[in-house]
Order: structure tokens, then sequence, then C-alpha cells
């Protein structure tokens, strides 16, 4: 919508206009007209910027792109499997018949792995863990969701006998994990179910 007012000469707001769309600095105050309708153009104007930034695509394209990021064989679960594989464990992928569908299923230790992106599963205090500024209660209901579904799978599998790791995104580079968290991983695979079974803490690992 546009709104039409009839400015005195002296009183033109095209100048500051101008140099806020060009991504110039503003002319100074004490050269600034006096004229209230100026700052309402000014004003108008941020508005609008702020409303564009909400999100530079449409709703459909979002929809898109974000249907295009891979729930499994993603890079960091990729780079974990070769590290795995490296050592000398066999595994299992994306088990259908186990709670959550676990990334890597280790059935001679019983333990499964999973991979979890820290945006789309939450991982607290990470700088991946955004949350988008539009549409607000559709990502807050989409991440309680998928937060509960999580819990949820990892519940069943340690009352079905599983030992349950889960290997957060931002931990993996392009080799994987780092030695030390490396480390920590394998002694965990490692363990027997009798040893996991002496400390129910143990059924269960996080590697951050």
């Amino acid at each position: 919508m546009v709104f039409y007012h009839v400015h005195p000469a002296s009183c033109s707001p095209l100048p500051f206009l101008l140099s806020s769309i060009r991504g110039e600095s503003s002319p100074k105050l004490g050269d600034r007209p006096a004229c209230p309708c100026t700052r309402f153009a000014r004003v108008s104007l941020l508005k609008q910027r702020r409303s564009m930034c909400a999100d530079i695509v449409s709703p459909a394209v979002r929809s898109s792109m974000m249907s295009r990021i891979r729930g499994k064989n993603s890079r960091p679960e990729l780079a974990l499997r070769r590290q795995l594989f490296a050592v000398g464990y066999r595994f299992r992928l994306h088990r259908r018949d186990l709670p959550g569908s676990p990334d890597i299923v280790l059935p001679k230790h019983r333990a499964v792995v999973f991979v979890h992106g820290c945006f789309w599963h939450r991982h607290q205090g990470c700088p991946k863990s955004t949350t988008p500024s539009s549409n607000a209660t559709f990502w807050a209901t989409k991440f309680a969701s998928n937060m509960r579904r999580d819990a949820a799978a990892i519940d069943r599998l340690v009352a079905l006998g599983w030992r349950v790791a889960v290997v957060w995104e931002c931990a993996l580079g392009a080799a994987g994990l780092d030695p030390p968290r490396f480390s920590q991983l394998c002694a965990w695979i490692g363990q027997t179910v009798d040893q996991a079974g002496a400390d129910a803490r143990r059924n269960r690992l996080e590697v951050p």
C-alpha cells in the first residue's frame, strides 16, 4: 500500500530514503529536516526491512529446502562409520525393527549409536541449535515433538536390553571424532552387557 502526502519543498524525505536503500550513512542530524513526515517515512522503511528479514524465501521454498536435509547417511554419520570400521567394528545400519531406527547398530556389543543433528534434535547450548524467528509456534511444536520422540526411543531401547549412545553432529569433523571422544566411545562400546547392567547409567552415553 502506498500513501501520498504533500511535503513542503524543504521537507523532501527522498535523500534520506535513498541513502537508507543504498546502505549509505544518513546525513547528519543537523541537516535532517524537522518535518515529522520524514521520520514516518524512515520508520516505515525500517518496518518493511524487518518484515523482509524474517525469511528470504517463500514458505513453499523453505519447506522444499528442509525436506532435502538428510535424515540418514549424513556427512557426520558417514565420518563416524568410517572411523569405527577402520578400528575393526562391524555394524548394521538404520534397523527399522528397533525403536528410533538407530543409525549404527552393533549387535555383538548390544549397543546402538544415534548421530543427532544439533538443529533438529536440539543440542542444548550448541550454537547450531538455533530457532527460526518466523513461524515460532510451528518450530516450538516441531522441536518439542522431536525431543519427546528421541527420549521415548531411547527408553524403549534400554528396556529391550540395548545400550544407547548419542553422538552430536558438532562433535564430528570430516575425520570423525577427535581422539579423546573416540576413545571414550570405543571404551563404552567394548563394555559387556553384564558390566553395563551393573550400573544403569552405563546403558547410555552422550558424546557432545
